[in-house]
């Protein structure tokens, strides 16, 4: 009886993780988009570009479906400039992303831009959504002859080494963090499905927690990384099967966030981890970068509301799952 309703709650949260996908007009919609803005930037005589990649949960393929509007990241990898990015590259972008927005297929409802990136809202036929183009450096230039695999590595080795010898803190180290975007998809693209799945039930559950981050004017960084990272790591080395007892385990280390240790070993050893940073608490350690501790903002004293919410949060929806209840979706209400 136990395992015929442990089984119905795995097969429910499968059902629930593999129906959590952007559905192909979506892509196809973002694809369209992201074709033309690529195109009116090879033909500008300002941006020399060498590839581009799409990044973030689009990339990664961890992205939720339609009902999320999840948003499109595309890394473009120029020639000529290293971080920090001018304000004359910047507006480049702007001008090409603008230019592609003059055409009858899709259209621009606003452009902003930061010191990082050119952000546009788009709206094609029903589905409206958010564009990021982030410029990144080539450290790679005239490399064509290179694997693809080769020239993520020697991507990722200039990256670590310029922010190792040319930057004093995290704040500069951050400039540099779109340069090594191809390697961070690779490493989440490249997890098994079972990990995938439970990645995609985290983000899930996380859509449904109200941080109050705009009602108490907090700003939090990376969430949706954060939350794919503690994912992957509560799940590691881990023998149970079961989509639940993955999901549990990730809520049980939300409930202990502010004391987590999250390292990845696959790309660098710790001995490779700078001690101030190792020294962190909450330690969530990106996997590529060991200068990027996402959990450092964290310990910030405006969190504290933050980590009581996703506490409670994780505390009430393990409940759910510990109780005879099968209704899934439930499990993600009223946080």
């Amino acid at each position: 009886m136990r395992g015929d309703l442990m089984r119905q709650k795995n097969n429910k949260l499968t059902k629930l993780a593999d129906t959590q996908r952007p559905s192909s007009a979506y892509l196809t919609a973002g694809g369209l988009v992201i074709h033309d803005i690529l195109e009116s930037i090879r033909k500008s005589d300002e941006i020399s570009l060498d590839r581009a990649r799409k990044a973030g949960s689009m990339g990664k393929g961890t992205a939720l479906g339609d009902e999320f509007s999840p948003d499109f990241d595309v890394v473009c990898f120029v020639n000529g400039h290293e971080p920090p990015f001018s304000k004359e590259l910047i507006q480049a972008f702007l001008r090409t992303v603008k230019n592609a927005g003059r055409t009858t297929a899709w259209t621009i409802l606003r452009t902003d831009f930061t010191q990082h990136s050119v952000e546009v809202i788009v709206e094609v036929g029903p589905f409206k959504f958010k564009l990021d183009v982030l410029p990144a450096a080539n450290f790679v230039q005239g490399d064509h002859l290179l694997t693809a695999q080769e020239r993520e590595a020697t991507q990722s080795k200039e990256g670590s080494k310029r922010m190792k010898t040319r930057c004093k803190n995290q704040r500069e180290r951050s400039n540099f963090s779109t340069s090594l975007a191809e390697a961070t998809v690779s490493f989440v693209k490249g997890v098994p499905l079972n990990i995938s799945r439970v990645i995609r039930i985290a983000k899930y559950w996380d859509k449904h927690v109200d941080l109050g981050l705009e009602r108490d004017d907090v700003r939090l960084s990376g969430r949706s990384y954060l939350i794919e990272l503690v994912a992957m790591g509560s799940n590691r080395k881990k023998t149970n099967r079961g989509l639940q007892g993955r999901f549990s385990r990730f809520l049980r280390q939300m409930q202990t966030l502010s004391s987590a240790r999250i390292i990845f070993t696959e790309n660098y050893p710790v001995s490779k981890i700078p001690e101030n940073i190792f020294a962190q608490s909450p330690l969530i350690l990106d996997p590529i970068n060991p200068y990027n501790n996402l959990g450092y903002q964290l310990a910030k004293p405006e969190m504290v509301n933050v980590l009581q919410r996703w506490r409670t949060a994780a505390e009430r929806t393990l409940d759910f799952i510990q109780a005879r209840n099968v209704d899934v979706e439930s499990w993600f209400q009223n946080l």
